[in-house]
């Protein structure tokens, strides 16, 4: 990860409880090799520690960016420019998110041993995902809170 934050993987664990949906967003994309559209969640993980995205809405699709990894993924998404960022993944070591400019919006996919092989394109709400990020890198913590 960019930031050098130490996160256990279990970060990407949704909690059950009110918190969880105090900040919860889904957006939709285009899932490129069932062809279909799908359901993509942004929230903030249970410590406040990373924007977790969840591609398909499924934990096997989930990862976390820290807040300078969000704010990098939100502005490629803006400028159409193609990012490579470590991401936090609870199956693929070393994992990263790829985002690729399309010439109706950006394609997002999991690099890495483990990681899904799905590629997501968002095309109208492509604005509305690089907004949600960096929202949510304004609400994560800098370093971890005092326990």
């Amino acid at each position: 990860m960019s930031g050098g934050l130490p996160v256990p993987p279990n970060e990407l664990v949704p909690e059950d409880g009110p918190d969880r949906y105090r900040w919860f967003h889904r957006v939709h994309g285009w899932d490129l090799e069932r062809d279909g559209r799908v359901t993509n969640q942004v929230e903030i993980s249970p410590r406040r520690l990373l924007v977790v995205l969840r591609l398909g809405s499924t934990m096997v699709g989930s990862f976390g960016l820290d807040r300078r990894g969000a704010q990098q993924t939100a502005r490629s998404l803006r400028s159409g420019s193609r990012l490579v960022v470590p991401v936090l993944h609870r199956e693929a070591s070393g994992c990263q998110l790829v985002v690729e400019p399309h010439p109706l919006g950006a394609v997002l996919f999991l690099l890495g041993r483990g990681a899904p092989g799905w590629r997501i394109r968002f095309t109208d709400t492509v604005g509305k995902l690089a907004d949600l990020l960096e929202e949510g890198a304004n609400l994560v913590y800098l370093r971890p809170p005092p326990v």
